[in-house]
């Protein structure tokens, strides 16, 4: 079969496998069970404070820590059945100081803004957080600490007072997770939520040149055991229905310089508990556009477009001139990094950088950087790289035994898009 089929065959086939957009509603929910477990009454919000305390430090070398602290008052609003809304108010941000003592962040106003300028809409189903569904001005980072929140807020327990042994989704990952029944009182239930962490998957992210594609293969082990990770949470909840509090404790052991317990080592305590409440909500029903898990979303963690067009034109003259004369031992390095920030490039940056390195507006004495801009566009795996990478074959810029490397290279991208699709076609039938 032809190399060019069989690379289109396979990004089709990764494209079937993503997700799929939803039809604009105004419930989150696609589907509504009965609360049997957890019930919390529509038009009523319910008070949480909130606490994230983390602490790095080198334990058995050192008494000295690295810490962080954030504290919220989280507003829980029922909009109706199995809908509900997260907004976040008196949000403070703490770091370490000098002296071991804590002071209000730097950046502590623009966090603060960040979570507190939107609602986050949730489906909840019986106390399981089945979707999340923010809206456009949500950005990751922002998303990502709400999510933690919602997962101190999830019990996916069917049975209260019988243990269970289940598969989670939450900001942790898709892990392996062992619910416990500690104690049934006559006012409240406590049970303890124990993750096998090395079984998560969705946990992880790569920032990497090299094409790869996930493995994903049934096994105990989904990650390489490098750390040492526990993961408990202790939850009380009322005969009634409501969450009273949420404890959970996540300790992070860095294995090769560590022994027994001593070592590198991270741990973060999280508290989520129950005030009050009050009649009434202010989240109106939007149109919901979007839907996801309570996964961590890794896009926080990369540039913006802005961002990335500086750091390309930075990479593009750095390697233009430690390569005038010949290649140097950091080319490599300079390579890898002008991967990463093209692929937050959008199409027309992406276009604009191309032609100022043909037509040598940009390096015009040395070739070399333009080589390793068209060498870097199969390894981006963007939308913008791959309409750029067709529009060069197209007009036979590109051709020969570089054009048909970068076909095969469609293969290998992790999660194409409906338009990656349609480019790669007319790349096939050129």
């Amino acid at each position: 079969m032809e190399p060019r089929l069989l690379a289109l065959l396979a990004l089709a086939s990764a494209a079937i496998a993503g997700p799929i957009a939803v039809q604009e509603t105004n419930n989150c929910a696609t589907q509504c069970s009965d609360s049997t477990k957890l019930i919390y009454a529509p038009g009523t919000t319910y008070l949480y404070d909130y606490r994230v305390d983390y602490s790095t430090s080198m334990s058995g070398a050192s008494e000295d820590s690295a810490k962080l602290t954030l504290t919220t008052t989280a507003e829980l609003e029922v909009l109706g059945p199995c809908e509900m809304a997260l907004s976040l108010r008196d949000t403070r941000l703490f770091h370490s100081d000098v002296m071991g003592g804590l002071k209000a962040a730097d950046r502590e106003e623009y966090f603060r803004r960040g979570l507190e300028t939107s609602a986050l809409r949730f489906s909840y189903q019986n106390g399981v957080v089945d979707h999340v569904c923010a809206g456009n001005r949500e950005e990751s980072w922002a998303l990502n600490v709400k999510k933690g929140i919602l997962s101190a807020f999830q019990n996916s327990m069917d049975d209260l007072s019988k243990a269970q042994n289940i598969t989670e989704t939450d900001v942790a990952g898709t892990c392996e997770t062992q619910y416990q029944a500690v104690t049934s009182g006559y006012y409240s239930d406590s049970v303890r939520k124990i993750k096998d962490i090395l079984t998560c998957t969705d946990r992880h992210d790569y920032k990497t040149m090299l094409q790869m594609v996930p493995y994903n293969v049934p096994s105990e082990l989904q990650s390489i055991p490098l750390m040492k990770t526990t993961h408990e949470c202790d939850q009380v909840i009322e005969k009634g229905g409501v969450l009273k509090s949420t404890t959970c404790t996540e300790t992070h052991v860095y294995r090769p310089f560590s022994n027994e317990q001593s070592g590198a080592a991270t741990t973060v305590k999280q508290t989520l508990t129950y005030k009050t409440y009050s009649r009434g909500v202010s989240s109106r029903q939007d149109i919901i556009s979007s839907r996801d898990s309570l996964a961590f979303d890794h896009s926080a963690i990369r540039p913006s477009a802005e961002q990335a067009r500086r750091q390309t034109e930075e990479k593009l003259k750095e390697i233009c001139e430690s390569t005038a004369h010949d290649i140097r031992p950091e080319s490599p390095r300079l390579f890898s990094e002008l991967v990463t920030a093209l692929k937050a490039l959008d199409k027309q940056t992406m276009e604009e950088m191309f032609r100022q390195l043909k037509t040598k507006t940009m390096c015009p004495t040395n070739e070399k950087a333009y080589k390793m801009f068209l060498d870097a566009l199969p390894m981006t795996s963007s939308s913008a790289s791959v309409s750029l990478m067709t529009s060069l074959m197209t007009n036979e810029d590109v051709e020969g035994l570089q054009a048909k490397a970068w076909i095969v290279s469609l293969a290998f991208i992790k999660a194409p898009t409906s338009e990656m699709i349609l480019d790669a076609k007319v790349s096939c039938d050129f």
